[in-house]
């Protein structure tokens, strides 16, 4: 979407129409769309690796460990940026471990509600 919004933008200012604008917007989203699934690539190593290294550094496999991971893949991925990025980073792994945990965890509170089991 974001390569979508750029190609389009960019092709309107420049006057561009017809198959030359086509040509642009295409290029805008493929460029977009690797430069998005490069860095998701990259959350997703330092994510994994973090876990594995969580799980084997304390012997345990819960959600804690998701929620150890999650946070200091944040950190490390904004970690040259400055110390509000590095904390907007950890709140936003954080936070999605949250909410994976919520969505996946058959032992929360919220399956147990839905299941009549509190």
């Amino acid at each position: 979407m974001a390569g979508l919004y750029k190609g389009l933008r960019a092709t309107t200012l420049a006057g561009q129409t017809g198959k030359v604008r086509r040509t642009q917007v295409v290029n805008y989203i493929m460029k977009q769309g690797t430069t998005t699934g490069c860095t998701l690539g990259i959350i997703a190593s330092f994510y994994s690796c973090i876990a594995l290294g969580v799980t084997w550094l304390r012997d345990k496999e819960d959600t804690a460990n998701t929620f150890i991971a999650a946070a200091t893949t944040g950190v490390i991925y904004k970690s040259t940026a400055g110390l509000r990025s590095i904390g907007l980073g950890a709140a936003v792994g954080l936070t999605l471990a949250g909410v994976y945990t919520l969505v996946t965890d058959n032992d929360n509170i919220w399956s147990k509600a839905r299941y009549n089991r509190l």
